[in-house]
């Protein structure tokens, strides 16, 4: 969000004509022209009068005035009683769990729970990332307590960087979890890869539309963003809030 709301807020929008389509020419060509790498998904109304959400290609929500005149980032909060509501959080969370539900798990790594399964998680890692060494080394007492994890890959360094590379080596190994494994403890694989195409790229683009900004990150299967490390009594907490 903060590489786009020094531009949003210079945004003026000095039509107030009908702009439901041309609000969204409007923002398009401003990404355009200042930030090609985001796109808006759709225009909608929002919860709160006479304002509408805007979804980016990011999974990020900004806010117009009715009028198309002015746009503006951060939460949309409801006040229900005296509670605080976080109403884009919430829009957040419906729209990872939407993606997670459609995901195609046979291209993940997966250590299945033991037992029972009670929870899934989704785990962006990478084989780089101390913090994601140091929770992978907690993935036997994780299956023991119902926890299936499901990891996908986001290479820090980008898709064709050497860790990219090795990892896309993890993914085509026969046995995947101990090439993981193995490279998160080594950083070498001693398995030869079979021939595959192995879904870096697609998993990269997945993590950026989810919002990932770090490894690790973890979401359960209701699309709740569960954070970055956690260790297993600290994941079975979060799961069981």
């Amino acid at each position: 969000m903060k590489l786009v709301t020094l531009f949003l807020f210079s945004i003026l929008f000095a039509s107030s004509a009908s702009w439901a389509d041309p609000l969204a020419d409007k923002l398009s060509a401003a990404f355009q022209s200042t930030q090609p790498d985001l796109t808006v998904e759709h225009i909608a109304d929002s919860p709160a009068q006479g304002i509408r959400e805007v979804k980016l290609s990011n999974g990020e929500y900004l806010y117009a005035t009715a009028e198309g005149r002015y746009l503006f980032a951060g939460k949309l909060i409801e006040l229900s009683g005296t509670e605080f509501n976080d109403l884009t959080e919430e829009r957040q969370r419906q729209d990872r769990a939407d993606i997670l539900a459609n995901l195609d798990l046979d291209k993940s790594i997966t250590y299945k729970a033991k037992d029972a399964e009670q929870h899934e998680v989704f785990v962006f890692t990478d084989v780089s990332c101390g913090y994601c060494k140091n929770f992978h080394n907690h993935i036997d007492e994780i299956v023991q307590r119902g926890i299936t994890v499901h990891y996908l890959a986001f290479p820090r360094a980008g898709v064709a960087s050497p860790v990219g590379e090795l990892m896309g080596r993890a993914w085509c190994a026969e046995d995947q979890q101990s090439a993981l494994t193995e490279i998160k403890v080594s950083n070498r694989l001693s398995q030869t890869p079979v021939p595959c195409r192995a879904p870096i790229s697609e998993h990269h683009a997945l993590a950026q539309k989810l919002g990932v900004r770090g490894t690790p990150a973890i979401f359960d299967q209701h699309g709740n963003s569960l954070g970055g490390y956690l260790d297993t009594e600290q994941l079975v907490s979060a799961l069981n809030r």
